[in-house]
């Protein structure tokens, strides 16, 4: 997506603000937001995968994937 971007300025020709069409802005904000969740479960991907190295070196004991899907 090519936004159409248009800079505001000040007096003295210094950008201060941008301005692009609602529906590119929408677009925007639908990306934005996938992209956002996609960052949250990579990152409690590896929060969990951490955690999994950590129990492994302290001798824990896992749950078994169907222990952890029915909250045992």
């Amino acid at each position: 997506m090519r936004l159409e971007i248009q800079y505001l300025t000040d007096d003295k020709g210094q950008k201060k603000a941008v301005q692009i069409p609602f529906e590119q802005w929408v677009k925007f904000e639908q990306e934005y937001k996938k992209l956002k969740n996609k960052q949250r479960v990579l990152q409690d991907i590896k929060e969990g995968i951490i955690e999994v190295h950590q129990a492994k070196k302290e001798g824990k004991k896992l749950k078994t994937l169907k222990e952890f899907l029915n909250g045992s």
